[in-house]
């Protein structure tokens, strides 16, 4: 158990002040809030939310004493309660607000519109425009709101951990929406017609956490701030129809398999630099207050180094810090009239790491360009109330022409020696009581006053705090249900029974906090059921604070901290190279993860797994559960799960047909070499892909049949340097026929099983590194290369019937002495005719002459040795035709 000494404070600041670069300062316009999110009306009036529902109006940097409105029936558990606040364009004369909050008791957020008709609130006229998906946890809820120049609503969803909503077009989860005034949906969005209902909202997917947003009044760019789970925290570039990847790839991509229309974050920063993104603004204001330098820049926030960057959005750079020492940034916001204003959330008991999730002391701030060089007292301490004894220090924090000169008066009387930026009364007494102080700073330029600020002290001494409950190293699992007891006593062990008592519960991960408990006051006793979802990271705990409060208004504060059952949870695979997702990110085979016992954690593999000798049916995860996807609880130990599959009926195929022609960049003429390739999974760098080919430009193409393990929409990738096309089932999937490094294309077709598709790839090399692969997937398997399996090259011929394709007749077959090669000719010309075994090496080659009509050609096959081989005809400037011949 840990006590903390705390000093009651209005707004206290942190222990140290903001900073910025030379020429801008700051000031603190409101405090004592319990702030989210920040916005400006178009008629330039400030809007602060507070997570508990109040929305509070500052008005010529000064806070309204009482709300413009408060938002009733709000969730406000852990991360839930008020997120996001915008206005109409026309505001007022379009008398239109929008809120998004947590629906108490339902388990989703909400969009709601309301009215304010000549200026003033109607509570009473919220008009529900969305509600969305069911949340899993009570984290990644989002809520930032912006209309774009297009006169578009755009809202900024989280996927409230539920990882694989972010990927799905039948979820609002983890998604950029955008709709009209009124809550429709426009016609121009990139999925109208493709989705159904409120899903064609959808303009872009595949996001966590998007906690902040903006967008440029003039461009129209649209910056997203999404947090990050255990590596990277993005700002991503909005666009329609774009994917962002989470929670296949977190960062930039590097080797992950990406989704369809993939976009790779504007800038990323690993968490040795901070730990989640919370602020977005960019400046481009109407008036422009700041040095040009910064107009159409771009500044976010970091909430764990409480530091506002700036950012360049034309190539993502960052330009280095803007305001350092923020006591947790929650939002930031540029005034129409020029100047940058954020919010400090800060915490109950003065913004410490402990306890900074529960608030009431956060604050507003405005930052401005001066550039005079006379001293300006940007902040400075609050009042205090402390026990006699007990040191006390007020500060100011100026800016101005070095030097700056402090003098600080008590009761407006100079003191002695008093010439810092800090005054410290080291042992207070009664005398003390009542005292006020202030701070003149000066220079050669001026001067400028602080405001007053007043002591209190008493006689007295801080209430002593004792938790019963629970136990110091007590350990829990999820689904426990934490009981927590505790009172406070006087100095001498005397019960304080008019003592205030307040409870709060935070939630610790890594190096940032999370409410779990907001604060309850009045009683000595109560419960917490630790939950089953939401945060997976094992670097967490909870910390149950007591804060007693005496009749005096001294306070006093202990926690007790609870920490985690681990477990080492295991998933091997009866197949290598299968692919499981763990709470929707892909994860490599034979997985092994840490987890708390008791957490509810998803895990999905396809059906089917994809090898080099066949298809693979997954049936089971070796525990009872049977689905590719389920819900599994985390069992205490070191437990195992073995990924079980059967082998589905083997198919006969013996791959491609490849033709390959050398020094050429087109298919004519007779091939340099064929030969039948099991599959087109070739890295040749920058050798020769077959005998006499040569390592540069030459072209191969390769035919035949494919089959398909079972009905589905199959995808097809070529991955080649240079060029590439591809036919399947007599459709072209792709046309890349060019010059280009590896890069992968892919078409998209429906198959079933039990049929064979004809199937053709020509690929181009011009110089340099050559690579030609083709792979496939459907929602039933992953991404893998096709396999031989399903490649036929050509019928065997085993019969003494002449095999007819395309007027080619070659008999008898099987041949010993003689063969006779038919060809119905459309037109006069002449032809290349020759053979080639199994391992592509020509056994015969001569030109010939065709008639329009019927020809006939006698070929000597008594010195052929005995076994398969492909008589091809190729008449110049015509498709080649082939049939197979059986020598024994």
């Amino acid at each position: 158990m840990r006590f903390i000494c705390t000093v009651l404070l209005i707004g206290l600041l942190k222990s140290a002040f903001a900073q910025l670069p030379s020429g801008f300062v700051e000031k603190q316009v409101a405090r004592n809030l319990n702030p989210t999110g920040l916005a400006f009306s178009p008629d330039g009036r400030l809007f602060v939310i507070e997570k508990d529902g109040k929305i509070r109006e500052v008005v010529k940097d000064v806070l309204s004493p009482d709300p413009f409105m408060t938002v009733t029936n709000i969730d406000v558990t852990n991360e839930r309660g008020l997120s996001g606040i915008c206005f109409h364009p026309d505001f007022p004369r379009t008398p239109y607000f929008y809120v998004y909050y947590t629906v108490n008791g339902q388990n989703h957020n909400r969009l709601s519109r309301f009215r304010a008709p000549n200026g003033v609130a109607d509570p009473a006229s919220e008009t529900v425009l969305i509600d969305f998906d069911p949340l899993l946890a009570t984290l990644h809820n989002a809520g930032a709101m912006r209309f774009g120049p297009d006169r578009k609503l755009y809202i900024a969803v989280g996927e409230g951990t539920n990882a694989s909503a972010a990927q799905s077009l039948n979820s609002l989860l983890g998604k950029v929406l955008r709709l009209n005034d009124d809550g429709s949906i426009p016609t121009d969005n990139p999925f109208v017609g493709q989705l159904q209902g409120k899903y064609q909202a959808i303009y872009a997917l595949g996001l966590r956490n998007p906690f902040s947003m903006d967008i440029d009044p003039v461009s129209g760019r649209i910056l997203v701030g999404d947090v990050g789970d255990a590596s990277f925290e993005e700002i991503n570039e909005i666009r329609a129809g774009k994917n962002y990847g989470w929670p296949l790839i977190e960062g930039r991509r590097t080797n992950q398999d990406a989704p369809e229309n993939y976009a790779d974050p504007l800038q990323v920063y690993d968490h040795d630099t901070g730990c989640a993104i919370t602020g977005m603004a960019i400046y481009n204001p109407p008036t422009l207050r700041f040095p040009t330098d910064y107009k159409g820049k771009a500044f976010f926030a970091d909430y764990c180094n409480g530091t506002i960057y700036t950012l360049d959005p034309a190539n993502g750079q960052v330009n280095g810090s803007f305001v350092t020492n923020v006591d947790r940034p929650v939002g930031i916001a540029t005034s129409p009239d020029g100047y940058l204003y954020y919010l400090a959330r800060s915490g109950l008991g003065g913004g410490t790491q402990q306890d900074n999730t529960s608030t009431w002391n956060g604050s507003l701030h405005k930052v401005s360009f001066f550039d005079s060089g006379l001293p300006y007292i940007s902040s400075q301490s609050p009042n205090a109330f402390v026990p006699v004894g007990e040191s006390i220090t007020f500060s100011v924090n100026a800016v101005g022409q070095k030097p700056l000169t402090y003098k600080w008066y008590q009761n407006g009387k100079l003191i002695a020696g008093a010439d810092q930026s800090q005054y410290t009364i080291s042992s207070p007494t009664l005398a003390n009581n009542g005292a006020t102080f202030y701070c003149i700073v000066s220079n050669t330029l001026g001067a400028d006053s602080s405001d007053v600020m007043s002591l209190r002290v008493v006689q007295a001494q801080r209430p002593v705090v004792r938790i019963q409950q629970p136990i110091t190293n007590k350990t829990y699992r999820a689904g426990d249900v934490i009981t927590f007891a505790g009172d406070a006593v006087s100095s001498s062990q005397q019960p304080l029974s008019n003592a205030k008592l307040t409870w709060w519960i935070d939630f610790h991960h890594d190096d940032h906090v999370h409410p779990a408990l907001d604060p309850v006051s009045g009683i000595t006793t109560g419960t917490f059921k630790i939950p089953r979802v939401g945060e997976t990271s094992t670097e967490v705990w909870y910390r149950i604070h007591l804060l007693a409060t005496d009749v005096s208004g001294l306070t006093n504060e202990s926690f007790v901290d609870v920490k985690p059952e681990i477990a080492t949870v295991t998933i091997a695979s009866s197949v290598t190279g299968v692919r499981v997702y763990l709470d929707g990110e892909p994860r490599q085979p034979d997985l092994s993860f840490q987890s708390v016992v008791g957490m509810l954690r998803s895990l999905e593999t396809k059906p089917y797994a994809a090898a080099s000798e066949g298809f693979y049916k997954f049936i089971g995860w070796g525990n009872g559960q049977n689905a590719p996807l389920v819900t599994y609880e985390v069992q205490p130990g070191n437990p195992m799960l073995t990924m079980q599959y059967q082998a589905l009926p083997a198919s006969s195929g013996n791959g491609l047909l490849g033709e390959y022609y050398s020094n050429t960049d087109q298919i004519a003429g007779t091939p340099t070499f064929t030969r039948t390739d099991e599959t087109i999974n070739f890295d040749w760098g920058e050798g020769e892909p077959a005998p006499n080919v040569g390592a540069d430009h030459f072209v191969v193409r390769w035919t035949g049949k494919i089959q398909v393990p079972f009905n589905d929409t199959y995808t097809f990738y070529t991955q080649t340097d240079d060029g590439v096309r591809l036919w399947v089932n007599n459709k072209q999937l792709i046309d890349k026929w060019e010059a280009q490094p590896s890069i992968e294309w892919l078409g998209k077709l429906d198959l079933v099983a039990g049929q064979s598709y004809t199937i053709q790839m020509d690929f181009l090399e011009s110089q340099g590194y050559a690579t030609s692969k083709l792979f496939w997937s459907s929602p039933q398997f992953e991404k893998s290369i096709v396999s031989k399996p399903y490649l036929f090259s050509g019928k065997v011929v085993t019969g003494t019937t002449p095999e007819v394709e395309t007027g080619l007749t070659v008999f008898p077959s099987p041949a010993r002495e003689q063969i006779t090669v038919r060809y119905n000719a459309q037109m006069p010309g002449i032809a290349q005719l020759y053979a080639t075994d199994l391992l592509g090496r020509m056994t015969y080659n001569r030109s010939v002459r065709c008639t329009a009509g019927t020809n006939e050609y006698g070929v000597s096959v008594a010195d052929w040795p005995a076994g398969l081989y492909l008589i091809t005809l190729h008449p110049t400037d015509q498709p080649a035709v082939h049939q197979r011949l059986l020598v024994r």
